[in-house]
């Protein structure tokens, strides 16, 4: 309802933008299955677009350099699956192997002394504790769990790559296109109008290239640092953890633990007996993640990826809730999209600043305001 001057209550514009939102979010959710390939795509052009360019330099044709940028990156993605799926396999088949160690360390915990003293002043029944865990039964639960954690992760993984068609089709006539694009947006928008289109794009083109490419370089190093330990340090499997480590390191915060958590569970089974290797992994594998997730990747990226922490984990959230598995690997490079939008109209500029760490400048220019005003 509209106010005696003419205006919406501000009530009224906050239900609107939220039944918005929500709209966009449902949008984006139900139809997952065409958004996802056409983002993945442009996220995969802006990518590979520097390499397009440096190969045209040195006289290669642009459509031979596309389909040359195009079919490598894709062979080197699915070999990489492959490796991870055949390893994943192997490494379950390891595990319910280790049914028997698993189940002497947990007797040897039930039975020390510590444990029996914490019981008998607790007035517990020892015998009634160990059937309450069996040993076995928890072991096959976890081993259960675990084991359709994964599936699920792989089969929505499957359906994730099962569009690679569509992603590559995208790609590459993105690609092709962005060549003449700024001439067309200038033809059919006008000079000042295609000027600020093309700057949007261009800056977006910066930003999220900067982003994969930090974040690839941190990838493989993390993948590189968490393989070279675990082979030090006999871990099974070194190859698996160190590729793990690279994919699910495009996942923010969740990715890093998930392989940290996992290394360590498979380092005790393994390492039970074995204190040196046991705590060098321990130690190791979360440095490795603190100083490459935290310290070099920072760094590496600099101004150009200035979204809040905070932020990180709700975009996590909110992209994880609507598209999945797939909407945490998107999750950034969708904020940072976000981010640059809002950021290039007056009206949305000081939303894009609180998305950010320089939430001080809206505070600076309020203050300056009443000044301006005299």
């Amino acid at each position: 309802m509209l106010s005696p001057s003419g205006k919406m209550p501000k009530s009224g514009s906050i239900s609107l933008i939220v039944l918005a939102v929500l709209a966009v979010a449902y949008t984006l959710h139900f139809l997952s299955s065409v958004f996802i390939p056409i983002i993945v795509a442009l996220l995969f052009a802006a990518f590979l677009e520097p390499i397009v360019r440096k190969m045209v330099a040195i006289k290669i044709p642009r459509i031979l350099a596309i389909i040359l940028a195009v079919s490598i990156s894709l062979l080197i993605i699915a070999l990489l699956l492959l490796i991870v799926i055949a390893s994943l396999s192997e490494f379950f088949s390891y595990i319910a192997n280790l049914t028997p160690r698993a189940t002497i360390m947990i007797n040897d915990l039930l039975e020390s002394d510590f444990l029996t003293n914490t019981l008998a002043h607790f007035n517990i029944d020892q015998e009634a504790v160990r059937q309450t865990f069996s040993i076995s039964a928890l072991l096959n639960r976890f081993i259960s769990e675990l084991s359709t954690t994964i599936l699920n992760f792989t089969n929505s993984g499957l359906t994730f790559f099962s569009s690679v068609f569509m992603i590559t089709l995208f790609s590459v006539f993105f690609l092709m296109e962005s060549h003449d694009f700024s001439s067309v947006v200038l033809h059919v928008m006008g000079s000042q109008s295609a000027k600020n289109f093309s700057d949007l794009g261009e800056e977006i083109s910066v930003q999220i290239g900067r982003y994969l490419y930090v974040k690839t370089l941190v990838s493989i190093m993390t993948g590189v640092a968490i393989f070279i330990v675990a082979s030090i340090t006999g871990l099974k499997f070194a190859m698996m953890w160190g590729l793990l480590g690279f994919l699910l390191n495009y996942i923010p915060v969740i990715g890093s633990a998930v392989v940290v958590i996992g290394i360590i569970l498979a380092s005790i089974l393994q390492f039970y007996s074995m204190p040196v290797p046991l705590f060098t992994n321990l130690i190791a594998m979360p440095l490795i993640q603190v100083i490459f997730g935290n310290i070099i990747d920072p760094r590496m990226q600099g101004k150009s990826l200035d979204i809040s922490p905070s932020l990180v984990l709700i975009s996590l959230s909110i992209w994880g809730a609507i598209w999945g598995i797939p909407g945490m690997f998107l999750s950034i490079p969708a904020t940072v999209l976000i981010k640059i939008i809002l950021h290039k109209f007056d009206s949305t500029r000081n939303l894009a600043k609180l998305m950010g760490l320089k939430r001080q400048e809206i505070i600076i220019e309020t203050k300056e305001e009443p000044k301006h005003g005299n």
